[in-house]
């Protein structure tokens, strides 16, 4: 993996770190009660079925860009508020429900690539997705990632995809510059992501950083 501009490495080879909770995906009585109610053949079923519970339980807000609960709360406090301002509170409040059944969950940040190219100072747009770890039948572990920001109510329309563990290009319009159990440890030269500002600020570090033949968007140019 090129990790020019990668501000949190994975660790896919200790999947138990990602059981383990930091300050936003604090797994609560809250957060488990919400989860036990949730069914499942397969751990994948059971991440899909969270999936739905969630966005049952909260509502994504669609106009939230400079809401001021934005990268400030915990995954109890999404949930009490029954309320998302995008896809970072989805992400966090997915990790830790999937914590609380025992499935190893992380948080993946990402640039929009396109964006970043055409507006290199400027550019604020990007995403956060959730990835798993899961076992099948056999406890076969794989990790899977989901838009975890979707909005899906129906467990067949939620569709987990195989994490390419050596490429950062999660989409080919999404970019990944941290890999985290929890986003608030993400940090460099003293910047986190506490602050709209601040996220903004590491997105386009990240994207000045990185290595641009590793964008998916450039490989058919410069390969």
């Amino acid at each position: 993996m090129n990790e020019k501009g990668l501000f949190s490495k994975p660790k896919f080879s200790n999947s138990g770190y990602y059981l383990t909770s930091g300050e936003r995906t604090k797994v609560t009585p809250l957060i488990e009660n919400l989860a036990s109610r949730v069914s499942g053949k397969s751990e994948e079923e059971v991440a899909k079925d969270l999936l739905v519970k969630m966005n049952l339980a909260t509502k994504r807000l669609k106009e939230a860009g400079n809401d001021k609960r934005k990268f400030k709360r915990s995954a109890e406090e999404i949930l009490i508020s029954g309320e998302r301002t995008g896809c970072t509170d989805s992400s966090t409040l997915f990790a830790a429900l999937c914590r609380s059944r025992g499935i190893p969950a992380m948080q993946i940040v990402t640039l929009m690539v396109p964006n970043a190219i055409e507006n290199p100072d400027s550019f604020c747009d990007g995403h956060f997705f959730t990835a798993c770890f899961l076992k099948d039948e056999n406890g076969i572990g794989q990790w899977k990632f989901v838009d975890s920001d979707s909005g899906k109510t129906t467990i067949d329309d939620i569709t987990f995809h195989k994490l390419n563990l050596n490429d950062r290009n999660i989409t080919k319009r999404f970019y990944a510059f941290a890999y985290s159990r929890d986003y608030s440890e993400i940090e460099n030269d003293g910047v986190r992501i506490d602050s709209i500002h601040n996220m903004l600020e590491l997105q386009r570090k990240a994207f000045k950083l990185c290595d641009k033949d590793d964008l998916y968007i450039n490989r058919n140019k410069s390969r």
